[in-house]
Parts: structure tokens; sequence; C-alpha cells
């Protein structure tokens, strides 16, 4: 539900974005990730999603993605795959659930007066990036929460409604990346942080 509800108010809200736009979806294997390419395929965007492993890029593409980038240790060059694929004009808007490694390098990828929801709090609306040379531009960040979409039970009940409707359909699908028992929650923890994982991990009694 979290991941689901957050996915429609990014892409239904935030920044709905459509045909003939381009979105930058970084841990585009991840639960949410997944999430945020299926929906925003669906509405005709050209997705470019970033992954932390070569072994991670199918999943990526089976939901949608355009073009996978697997994601170095040098944020410049994501920055450049970036404005290569796009023809140096820069994505219309960027879903960064990483931080603080991608702040930067997604701010770069933007194209002028784009839009980028970061999991950091941004420096600032004029905040201008200088890690790869780009005539300045204005960039506009936004750091959207949950609760600021679902004020009353009457919006949470219309975007729960849409959720479980696109489950239905087989628009969303949850991808379960591996389950452990709740003695094993250490190992889940670890390969979690290990960065070579897909879709969600599940913790379960007796597994």
């Amino acid at each position: 539900m979290l991941q689901g509800l957050t996915a429609h108010y990014l892409t239904e809200s935030n920044y709905p974005a459509t045909r003939g736009e381009t979105a930058l979806v970084l841990t585009a294997a991840g639960g949410l990730g997944q999430h945020l390419v299926r929906l925003l395929s669906r509405r005709g965007a050209r997705v470019i999603g970033t992954v932390s492993a070569p072994g991670k890029a199918a999943a990526a593409e089976a939901v949608g993605a355009r073009h996978v980038i697997v994601r170095g240790a040098d944020p410049d060059e994501l920055t450049r795959r970036v404005l290569d694929l796009t023809g140096g004009r820069g994505v219309d808007v960027v879903y960064d659930g990483i931080g603080k490694d991608t702040f930067e390098a997604g701010l770069a990828a933007l194209r002028p007066r784009g839009m980028s929801s970061w999991s950091v709090p941004p420096p600032g609306p004029r905040h201008r990036s200088t890690r790869v040379p780009r005539a300045p531009r204005l960039a506009l960040p936004h750091r959207p929460t949950l609760v600021d979409h679902a004020t009353d039970p009457e919006e949470l009940t219309a975007r729960a409604a849409d959720v479980f409707r696109w489950l239905r359909e087989g628009v969303l699908k949850t991808a379960i990346g591996g389950c452990y028992g709740f003695d094993r929650a250490g190992e889940a923890h670890a390969d979690l942080q290990s960065g070579t994982t897909t879709g969600k991990l599940l913790l379960q009694p007796g597994h």
C-alpha cells in the first residue's frame, strides 16, 4: 500500500509525465521503482531507469524502462549518459529515492525548469549544479510526502481505489525479491543493503 500510494501521487499529482516527456527513475528495479516505471510508461512517458548492478537491468526493462543505466562510482558519468540519451536536453522529471550520492547528478540531468523529487532536502530552487558543464538553468526541486497527498479520508480512498484497480488489471504487480524467516532478518537487511536485490523482501514466520 505504501509504495503503491507513493507511486500514485508521484505520477498522478506531483508530476504527471505524459507522451513526449522523459522521466529518470533511480533504483528502477526496486519495489517503488518498478511501480514508477510501470505507471510512467502507461502514461506514455519515456523512462530512463538506473540500477546498481548489471544483473538488475532486466528487471527494469521488463516493467517498461526504455533505457537502463548501471550506476557506477562516478556520478558525472550518470549525468553524461542521461544527457546523451536526451540529446543534451535533459529529462523532464527525476525520481530519486537514493539521496546525497545522486543528488547532484540528478539535478544536472534535468532540463531547464524540470522537476525533481529527492529523498533529501534540496539546497534551494535556484541551486545550479556545476558537476557537468551546462548552460545555467533553473531547476524546480520538490520533496513531496504521502502525508501531503492523502490529507483526508476521501483523497486516501480515491488513491487506494486506483491502486487496487491497477493491481486487478495487472497495471501494477508486486515483485517479491526474496522471503526470509524472522530468524534471518539480519540476512535480509544485509542483502537489501548490498544493492543486489530487486523488488520487495519479505519477513515471514516459519519460512
